[in-house]
Formats: C-alpha cells, sequence, structure tokens
C-alpha cells in the first residue's frame, strides 16, 4: 500500500471503473491498506458513483480496513467526509450504514468511538448525534426490528461508558429476542471486568438462547470465567448449559485460578462428550437379558439381513458366531 496521492488517484479511479468485477475490487483493496482513508474520502465525494450499491460496498470495505488500523487521524478524515459532504449530510441512514461498519471495525482492534479516536469537534459532534438516535430506535418498542438491532450494533462500537447501562437493560426479557442477543454482542465487545456481572444479572430470567450466548461470551475472558464460576459454586447460576467440551477447556485452562474453580464446579476428571454418551447408558449392564424379546427384536429388525440358526438371510455376518448372539 501506499499514500502517495498519484497512487491514490490511480487506485480510485480503478476502484470507480471496474467496481463491479469482484477480483479487481479485491486487488484494490489489497493494495490500499495505508491509503483506504483517502480513497474513502474520493469516492464519497462522488455523488454520481456514491449512488450505486457497489460503491456502498467498496464504501463498507474500505471503512472496515480503516477501522482494523485504529489509527485516529485515519478514523477522523473518515467521520469528517460524512460530516461534511452535503449528499450525505442529508442521508441519516448512510452516515450510520458507515458509520457502523467503521465502528466494528475499531472494535475488531479492541477499540470504540471515544476521546481516543474521536479527535475532532465534527467528528464528535457526528458520534453524538448518531449515538442518540441509535439509544431511542434501540429502545423504541414500536420501531422496526431490524432497525433496533443495527441501532443496538452501533451502540456497541461507542465508548462504554455512555452506553453500558443501555445495553444491559437491553438484555431484559421484555424485549425481543434479537435484541437481547445484539445487546448481549455488544456488551462482550468490551474488555472491562466488572461486565460479568451485569451480563450475568437477568440469568434465572433469561432464555435458553440467552444463557447459551451468555456462557461463551463469559468464557472468552478470564475474569469473566472466574466470576461465572463462582456465582455457579455459590449457587447464583446454573452449570446445567455448559457443555462437556467447555468443562474440558476451563478444567486444563492455562489459568490456574479457573483450572481450580472449574474443578470445584464440574468435578476433577475431564470428560469427553463420548464418555458422557456411554456412562448415560452404563445402568443397562445392570439388566437381565430376556431371549424371547430378544428374538422379536431379530426378527423386526436385523433376519433380512443375518442369519442365526435357520432364521434370517445370510447377506450379513452370521450373528451366531458372537459370543453374546
Amino acid at each position: 500500500g501506499t499514500r502517495d496521492p498519484s497512487c491514490v488517484a490511480a487506485l480510485t479511479g480503478i476502484a470507480r471503473r471496474d467496481a463491479g468485477n469482484s477480483w479487481i475490487r479485491t486487488a484494490v483493496l489489497s493494495s490500499s491498506r495505508e491509503s483506504a482513508d483517502r480513497m474513502f474520502v474520493r469516492i464519497v465525494s462522488d455523488p454520481a458513483f456514491r449512488q450505486s450499491e457497489t460503491a456502498l460496498q467498496l464504501l463498507e470495505q474500505l471503512a472496515t480496513v480503516v477501522g482494523s488500523r485504529n489509527l485516529p487521524e485515519e478514523v477522523d478524515r473518515l467521520l469528517q467526509s460524512l460530516s461534511s459532504e452535503p449528499g450525505v449530510k442529508s442521508r441519516p441512514d448512510l452516515q450510520q450504514r458507515l458509520v457502523r461498519v467503521l465502528g466494528e471495525g475499531l472494535r475488531n482492534a479492541g477499540a470504540h468511538f471515544d476521546s481516543a479516536t474521536l479527535v475532532s469537534d465534527d467528528s464528535a459532534a457526528l458520534i453524538d448525534s448518531i449515538l442518540r438516535d441509535s439509544l431511542e430506535t434501540a429502545q423504541n418498542e414500536g420501531a422496526d426490528l431490524a432497525a433496533r438491532v443495527v441501532a443496538v450494533r452501533l451502540l456497541g462500537t461507542m465508548e462504554q461508558s455512555r452506553v453500558d447501562e443501555a445495553l444491559a437493560e437491553l438484555l431484559s426479557t421484555r424485549r425481543p429476542l434479537e435484541v437481547q442477543l445484539a445487546a448481549l454482542n455488544a456488551l462482550a465487545g468490551y474488555g472491562d471486568p466488572n461486565l460479568a456481572g451485569r451480563l450475568l444479572a437477568g440469568w434465572n430470567e433469561a432464555v435458553p438462547e440467552v444463557r447459551t450466548q451468555t456462557i461463551r461470551a463469559l468464557l472468552s475472558r478470564e475474569p469473566w470465567s472466574i466470576t461465572y464460576l463462582r456465582q455457579i459454586l455459590s449457587n447464583e447460576v446454573s452449570s446445567a448449559e455448559v457443555d462437556p467440551l467447555q468443562r474440558n477447556l476451563l478444567r486444563e485452562h492455562g489459568n490456574a485460578t479457573i483450572r481450580e474453580l472449574a474443578a470445584r464446579a464440574f468435578g476433577g476428571e475431564a470428560s469427553s462428550p463420548r464418555g458422557d454418551v456411554i456412562a448415560s447408558y452404563r445402568t443397562v449392564l445392570e439388566n437381565t437379558g430376556d431371549a424371547a424379546k430378544g428374538e422379536k427384536v431379530f426378527e423386526q429388525n436385523c433376519m433380512s439381513c443375518h442369519r442365526i440358526g435357520t432364521k434370517g438371510h445370510a447377506v450379513g455376518p452370521d450373528l451366531a458366531s458372537t459370543a453374546s448372539a
């Protein structure tokens, strides 16, 4: 990649000319990592080209690149272009679409829209406006469900202190399941150790799908895993939704505290899904056999392919040769 103006102009020209060709678009993107912000500004300021869905997809890809680089001056350049370009200022839907993608790129880099990334008043004002609109839409029970989910995703790109209470409230069981899951995913993007308590606050009322996703979020961070295991041990939450693989990973975790808590919560011996299935059938070994019932089972299910004595057809192995026949 390069930031040379002539190269940026050339790449932008190729992108405009062949934006519909996915191979060309991929080649342009692979060559524009260091100039993605400047290409974005050039494309978003071209009214004719900006109207096409292909151009919007390219803008989203460029915004993702800029977000993942997490360089304040590049993030600011994009936000300023979105707040100052007349054709974009009149399209709040377009602003929000591109800001969300930029913010999700930042999240992938472990960052959010906060004082470290908002270096100009124009950028801060745009984010403030989008934050207000997103809060209103996300909390509006009469709004379109898909729009509410998108609004929650936008909230997850904002500074934690400005949205964590609202996101925690959106986890309420009175909210639609899709909104709950979006809020859970948004909160999971922050590294605050204290958030585990918020994620677990509504555990007893949560539906199974929310519980399952909550566990995945909790196990993604060591402090959260510790909080969850301690609540299991104090009987504040259940462990029924923790699958065998997750239990084994916790028992064998690199963190000694997690290993010790997991051993107390789930028992010290590691298990496997196959081992659990075998264990569930082990009591069958205590049953006594019934030859008459076994003969009926053989006649119904086995004799079309197997033979014992004079019964059946010798397509498969002769079962009389087995020790338990």
